[in-house]
């Protein structure tokens, strides 16, 4: 599940609000990233950068974009073999009115979604391993 969180480029395959990410830096432990969010004809983009604790934690801070603040962590934890316990914690806040009036929605849409969208995405990706 680690890496597949790290795959940001991948985003735009599954998560239907990202139009497209690009990668701005990459090292071993910190990508910076800049993605894409649409809604209808509405396009904002935002930069974060997630540093990476190989397979235990994603840290996120914002770079740019049109909050106040962005940041959030996701936590890994292994329960068994082939089994994760996934968890994401995301605090934003918009620093303008109208784009919170226009994107809040999509953005807790968002938050809300994908968790759900990551397991559905992993279960694609490794099923095949798991019968195997």
């Amino acid at each position: 599940m680690f890496q597949l969180v790290n795959d940001v480029e991948q985003y735009p395959q599954f998560l239907p609000w990202c139009a497209h990410v690009a990668i701005l830096n990459r090292s071993a432990d910190e990508i910076e990233a800049t993605v894409t969010a649409t809604k209808g004809p509405w396009r904002k983009s935002f930069t974060t950068v997630n540093r990476l604790l190989p397979h235990d934690r994603v840290e996120m801070r914002l770079r740019n974009g049109p909050f106040r603040h962005l940041e959030g962590h996701w936590e890994f934890k292994s329960v068994a073999n082939n089994a994760s316990h996934v968890s994401l914690h995301l605090s934003f806040e918009f620093n303008n009115k109208l784009i919170a009036m226009a994107f809040g929605p999509l953005f807790q849409q968002m938050a809300g979604t994908l968790l759900h969208a990551f397991t559905q995405r992993a279960h694609q990706i490794y099923a095949s391993q798991l019968i195997d």
